[in-house]
């Protein structure tokens, strides 16, 4: 088993199945130099890093921060155990200070228009650099406008581990906090694909030197903005370097505001406060190569439940590297349909950008499997008929195509659902919600206006079919539920 990978629940097992494999996409990582670390190369190396620090010509400074890291890259490597890495954790802690440093200049656009190839010739103190910047890592460089190191987040935060790998190169979280998602919707409009803390994602800054030149050569220098979901190991002759990783520290910056057990609680109970924030909530920016996996949460729970499951399938190299994940946030309170219905609305997008207009993979866990199963049936009549009975022609005669309640009980399948994965999902209702004590609760539920006032003024009132309340979730999960019983 790979030591990324530990068992991952019955939802993560399912998910494993139905996602298959895909092949590792590979950097090319020079082995490192024989010298052995001194002292005075490491004082060497500190001094180039703090001039650095201080240098107001960009070019200049670059030149100090690749005399650094060049210092550290030539020392000695420890060659024991599966992974490569250095045996002086302070010669590791200069690389990854002066890599940092070299990204705050290499993001910068006007230092990166200077070059249509992306090569630079770099003075430095002690010779030339020919630094060569990947051009992979341009659209990184595009979608995210803040790097900050992995090391900066502590701890777990609530996640069961954090899934990090040693390794060459620095992790960093890929941060984007702008409004508007470039090139998914139309210029001006609001995101569809709204956030809680920016769009992060994991990346690791990967600086690598050629052997040492000729006197008076340049030496070749390369720098790679990599996914370490894609970019994970690399064989270079005998040796093995692996990029490092921190896969938990983007999900740790994206998810401290996703909601508690207590929270979910209260906006099933009044969902006037949720409702208007209901959305397919993105972690990261949209990446055209990997499949989306919309993941909807069940009955008082919160896109919280999942955060887990994704730390745990993004260290799946043939998952992370093939697959993305979005959430759906809404109130758990209301009827099933009724908020399958808001789901559809927010999956509809007339533009051809739209990140799963290519198709997308549902996840529902308990009632989220509901609203996911209703994103793939064609129901025709049969759910209209079976609510309304005898009354059912009339009342289809007497609605119009724009009614709310014909939105809810006919509707299509969407095409671009590939495939649905249930987990837990009570599709013929749930015995426990046949209890009294759950009904009793299920009233506490208090109706956002815009609903009560659809029902009062619906044509529909009066042919007499209509209840004077809407269902809740406690009687949409019943076993005498029409529409599940549909």
């Amino acid at each position: 088993m790979s030591p990324w990978i530990r068992r991952p629940g019955l939802a993560g097992i399912i998910v494993a199945v139905v996602l298959a494999t895909a092949c590792q996409q590979t950097t090319t990582l020079p082995p490192a130099g024989p010298q052995a670390v001194t002292m005075a190369q490491l004082s060497q190396a500190n001094q180039a890093l703090r001039k650095a620090r201080h240098l107001a010509d960009p070019r200049e400074a670059v030149g100090h921060y690749l005399l650094a890291a060049e210092i550290a890259w030539d020392l000695d490597w420890k060659l024991s155990g599966p992974v490569i890495q250095h045996d002086n954790r302070k010669a590791a802690r200069i690389y990854d200070a002066a890599v940092l440093g070299l990204m705050a200049h290499a993001r910068d656009p006007e230092w990166l228009q200077q070059s249509r190839t992306l090569e630079f010739d770099i003075p430095g103190p002690r010779g030339a650099y020919n630094l060569k910047f990947d051009p992979a890592g341009l659209a990184t460089l595009r979608d995210y406008k803040e790097f900050k190191p992995a090391s900066t987040y502590r701890g777990k935060a609530g996640f069961d581990r954090r899934i990090t790998r040693e390794g060459i190169g620095v992790p960093v979280v890929a941060i984007n906090r702008d409004s508007i998602l470039p090139g998914v919707m139309v210029p001006g409009k609001e995101d569809a694909f709204k956030r809680r803390e920016g769009y992060t994602s994991p990346r690791t800054v990967v600086l690598t030197f050629d052997k040492p030149p000729a006197p008076g050569q340049a030496r070749n220098v390369r720098i790679a903005l990599v996914d370490p979901r894609k970019t994970a190991i690399e064989q270079v002759g005998k040796r093995v370097l692996p990029v490092a990783a921190d896969l938990t520290a983007p999900l740790m910056a994206a998810y401290p505001t996703f909601g508690s057990q207590l929270s979910a609680f209260i906006d099933a109970i009044f969902p006037d406060s949720l409702l208007s924030a209901s959305d397919i909530y993105a972690l990261e920016m949209h990446d055209p190569e990997r499949t989306p996996v919309l993941l909807v949460h069940g009955l008082f729970s919160t896109p919280d439940m999942w955060k887990n499951l994704i730390n745990e399938l993004n260290a799946a190299p043939e998952i992370g590297s093939r697959y993305q994940f979005y959430t759906f946030t809404y109130p758990t309170g209301l009827a099933p349909s009724f908020t399958a219905t808001i789901l559809r609305k927010k999956l509809a997008n007339p533009t051809t950008e739209h990140p799963l207009n290519q198709g997308y993979v549902l996840i529902g866990h308990s009632m989220g499997g509901i609203l996911s199963r209703m994103q793939i049936t064609d129901t025709g009549r049969v759910l209209w008929d079976e609510t309304f009975g005898a009354k059912a022609d009339a009342a289809y005669r007497q609605s119009s195509p724009g009614d709310p309640l014909r939105g809810e009980l006919c509707f299509k399948a969407d095409p671009r659902a590939r495939r649905a994965i249930f987990v837990c999902v009570p599709h013929r209702g749930s015995p426990l919600a046949d209890k009294s004590i759950v009904q009793q609760i299920g009233k506490l539920v208090r109706m956002p206006f815009e609903i009560t006032e659809a029902l009062a003024t619906s044509p529909l009132r009066a042919l007499g079919v209509l209840p004077d309340r809407l269902p809740t979730s406690a009687q949409g999960l019943s076993t005498q539920s029409p529409v599940l019983k549909g």
